[in-house]
């Protein structure tokens, strides 16, 4: 099977362009991890909190994200997910039978000031713009340590391998600027380097060259979907362009729930789309 993966060495990683997506692990979800979701519970409350966590609390998706403990108010919706949201409602009934659920997400993007962060405000290209304070990214996290005193950031050095010390742990690098190798020494070592990247160290800091390493990904299928009352009207720049409502399907035979997000088409670039309609291009730039 292939795999594509990416990777990034900014200051938060990829992080500067996600979707924002931030529900919690549930007992179902980790069942076979060496942990139960209790043993994280405290962890997932303390990152609400830091990140700053909008969703809702009532909807029919409360139950499948965990706590709802300091949430942020929900984010404001665009019209297309408004309008797809309350026929949900009226038939509400038809899509329980079926096992379908629809809410809104948990998403790490600011309806309101947090943390000495501005809110959110949409204009239509958020993930194209990095870092947006409105939306968290790790780098925000850094930025406040080292304003505090709290870190030392080391930038345009490259994390090699590591080996334990008498007393600690040398971290062996290289300055990307020169091409010279560097020695840190530290008491503790705590590799947050994300999947590939951490992988990569541990396996070279044993000089491990056969070790194969599982690789859980989720597969993705996309499913367009068109609202034939939108289509020729101008397009609307309100909420944010990520996903804006959730769908799960759980039912009888479902080893794990299926879980999947809802967009609007402000997410991609216009560009991206408008040559895949089956109309003229003239055409294509009104329905899109």
């Amino acid at each position: 099977m292939l795999f594509r993966f990416f990777q990034s060495f900014a200051v938060g990683g990829l992080a500067n362009a996600w979707g924002a997506g931030a529900m919690r692990y549930t007992d179902r979800e980790l069942r076979f991890f060496p942990f139960p979701k209790s043993e994280i519970e405290e962890a997932f409350d303390v990152l609400t909190r830091h990140m700053g966590i909008s969703g809702s609390s009532s909807d029919d998706l409360a139950g499948y994200f965990g706590s709802t403990s300091d949430l942020l108010p929900e984010l404001e919706v665009c019209a297309l997910a408004s309008r797809f949201i309350r026929r949900y409602e009226r038939h509400r009934k038809f899509f329980h039978r079926a096992g379908v659920r629809v809410g809104r997400p948990r998403l790490a993007v600011l309806p309101v000031a947090h943390q000495g962060r501005k809110p959110f405000k949409a204009f239509g290209q958020e993930f194209f713009v990095a870092p947006h304070e409105g939306i968290y990214s790790p780098a925000f996290t850094v930025r406040d340590l080292v304003r505090k005193g709290l870190l030392e950031h080391q930038k345009g050095i490259l994390v090699e391998r590591f080996e334990a010390a008498a007393s600690g742990v040398r971290v062996f690098a290289r300055d990307l600027a020169t091409s010279q190798p560097l020695t840190l020494s530290s008491d503790y070592l705590v590799l947050a380097a994300g999947t590939i990247n951490t992988s990569r160290i541990v396996l070279a800091s044993r000089n491990d060259c056969l070790s194969k390493l599982p690789l859980l990904d989720n597969p993705v299928s996309f499913i367009p979907f068109v609202d034939m009352q939108r289509i020729g009207v101008p397009l609307s720049f309100s909420g944010f362009m990520g996903a804006a409502l959730t769908l799960v399907l759980d039912k009888d035979g479902l080893e794990l729930p299926v879980q999947g997000s809802i967009y609007s088409l402000m997410g991609p670039l216009r560009t991206d789309m408008v040559r895949e309609f089956p109309l003229s291009f003239s055409g294509n730039l009104v329905a899109g």
